[in-house]
């Protein structure tokens, strides 16, 4: 058995030593008070949320893509000790203050807030989810068992799970994963199994972060060197499925990742000071269609056109789609395999989105207005192309400069046109 484990221990760490690097852009610089970003979520592709984490305020704070401070919410009746990951469903917010590194602590719990309908800044109240772990029985345990730490959380149906950051001595490589219920009240986490990252040295093998991809058939585990992504589980199995692990291109302290679509993610590393230098800070995407090797467009494209006028344009500019709205549906924010719903972005040059036009699973920003959907029979085979009109009035922030208006439907067509504004 031990020649065994030592067989396995070799061969996932050289795994390891082989994984391919992810490919990570700089999307902004995040905001400056931001220096301690522990956890990242997201309400639209352009609305994201972080924090810092122990010592910091009970205080969520909201960006965009250029690194613009939108607001703050104050969670009333909070107390950040330690927070350390954020994870939200359909209705709330979940906030881990589950920081544990001395592995000493008795107050561990889980802040649940409902997402806000306004994303200006506001006060929210919380409930809170208290747990233990029933297989600490020492406080601080021996250094061979410091594996009650935790800074990677995520909500899947109706529980939330909670992945360990290890640091035991010698260290073992394993996360531990439990499980705690959704609902306020003091539960005792259970135990439902653990994972071997095959990194030998904490410093690489320690886990930030977590997530779930919208659909929840994907789960991403993030540590300070690696990240691992499981593909195509069932129901919460996460660890018995595909499993792709990636190394980082980055030495600095990335201890956030979240989801944007099933594809995408965004990173953040918290802002480090070396010989008066600073390092981090910054907001990181990645494709993980790419990373994977998987087409962006696996079912049969669509025929998509798009009109812009005027263009050039100087206070606002009116995009029309050439394309059907939805098939089997006239309601555009249904999701299902037959509805053709669109996604509308503006992005930069620099690939940053700086506008969230239309989303059917979020929030459309005051930047923009959507005009021109008529009303349907919802028998209707297809409704008619040509119906949807998008007006963009940039906000003060946004700059003269080119932009590409970027369309993504739900069966993964996608389409572009390029704008050029001119205050």
């Amino acid at each position: 058995m031990r020649i065994l484990n030592s067989l396995l221990f070799l061969a996932v760490t050289a795994t390891l030593c082989l994984a391919q690097t992810l490919s990570m852009r700089i999307i902004c610089s995040i905001p400056s008070h931001i220096d301690e970003s522990s956890g990242i979520e997201v309400l639209g592709r352009n609305r994201i949320l972080s924090f810092n984490d122990s010592g910091g305020e009970a205080e969520i704070f909201i960006f965009d893509t250029l690194g613009t401070d939108l607001g703050t919410f104050v969670i009333d009746g909070a107390t950040n000790i330690d927070w350390e990951d954020i994870t939200r469903d359909d209705e709330f917010i979940f906030i881990g203050d589950c920081g544990n590194n001395s592995n000493t602590r008795t107050d561990l719990c889980i802040y649940k807030t409902n997402i806000p309908d306004s994303l200006c800044s506001a006060n929210l109240s919380c409930s809170s989810i208290d747990y233990y772990y029933p297989d600490q029985t020492a406080f601080p345990p021996p250094d061979s068992e410091k594996n009650f730490d935790c800074e990677a959380l995520v909500s899947h149906g109706d529980s939330l799970f909670l992945f360990t950051k290890n640091y035991s001595s010698p260290f073992t490589g394993y996360t531990k994963r439990y499980a705690i219920p959704k609902t306020p009240g003091s539960f005792s986490a259970t135990l439902v199994d653990s994972y071997y990252t095959g990194v030998p040295i904490a410093s690489g093998g320690q886990l930030t972060a977590a997530d779930i991809s919208p659909s929840g058939d994907k789960l991403v585990l993030l540590a300070y060197r690696y990240l691992w992504i499981f593909r195509d589980f069932s129901g919460s199995d996460f660890f018995l499925c595909d499993t792709f692990a990636f190394t980082l291109p980055t030495l600095s302290q990335i201890e956030a990742v979240c989801f944007v679509s099933d594809s995408e993610l965004y990173l953040t590393d918290e802002l480090v000071w070396f010989g008066g230098t600073p390092y981090g800070g910054n907001l990181y995407y990645a494709n993980l269609n790419e990373a994977l090797g998987v087409s962006a467009n696996p079912k049969k494209p669509i025929d998509i056109g798009i009109t812009a006028y005027p263009n050039p344009f100087n206070s606002s500019v009116r995009i029309a789609i050439d394309a059907p709205v939805g098939a089997g549906s006239a309601n555009p924010y249904l999701m299902g395999e037959e509805t053709l719903h669109p996604k509308i972005d503006i992005f930069d040059l620099n690939g940053r989105c700086v506008a969230e036009l239309f989303s059917p699973y979020s929030f459309c920003t005051s930047d923009s207005l959507v005009k021109g959907i008529s009303e349907y029979d919802s028998n209707s085979v297809e409704i008619p192309r040509g119906s949807w009109e998008i007006i963009w009035a940039p906000g003060k922030a946004i700059g003269s400069g080119i932009y590409l208006v970027h369309l993504q439907f739900y069966n993964g067509s996608t389409a572009t046109k390029m704008v050029v504004y001119i205050k």
